[in-house]
């Protein structure tokens, strides 16, 4: 038996380093420079997208989702830091904030349940007819920019799913 083994065993080894050099990649890579990153870090992909996070000159650490060839910078409001730690084909992404303190939290988003524009809201201090009120302009008939995220649809079964979802994971 061991001089079969002692046969084998180079006869094998030499097949496999032929093998070795006829294997090609099946693969093809592509860098991923966030806008205005210093370092850009891809965490995950779905089928449609990647995501991952940047930080920027100032060392503020945001996460983004790129699809397409467009960047969406993601940043929880209040955080200091947001990375994106993984997304799935539905769209939906997890991650996690840092608050003013330090202290990490996780999130879930998804996107398909609340859809928002960025657009410009202001409080309308100078009309006598809606003074006090909350003006955005969502057709974008001023060259004001946007300075925040509108909801502008809700997906109602969805989001009640989700809420039922939740509720019965407490017990």
């Amino acid at each position: 038996m061991k001089t079969v083994t002692n046969l084998l065993t180079p006869a094998l080894a030499a097949m496999l380093a032929a093998l070795a050099g006829t294997a090609h990649a099946q693969y093809t890579f592509y860098t991923i420079d966030a806008p205005g990153a210093v370092s850009t870090s891809a965490n995950s992909n779905s089928t449609h997208e990647i995501a991952g996070e940047f930080d920027d000159a100032n060392g503020d650490t945001h996460g983004f989702v790129l699809n397409k060839g467009q960047f969406a910078i993601i940043d929880i409001d209040g955080a200091i830091a947001t990375t994106i730690n993984g997304i799935n084909a539905p769209g939906k992404f997890a991650g996690t904030y840092f608050d003013a303190e330090g202290t990490p939290h996780a999130f879930l988003w998804s996107k398909s349940l609340v859809t928002t524009l960025d657009r410009n809201v202001e409080i309308e201090l100078e009309s006598e007819l809606c003074r006090g009120r909350t003006v955005v302009d969502r057709w974008r008939r001023t060259d004001r920019p946007a300075n925040a995220h509108v909801g502008v649809d809700l997906d109602a079964d969805g989001f009640f799913d989700l809420l039922v979802e939740r509720i019965g994971r407490l017990g």
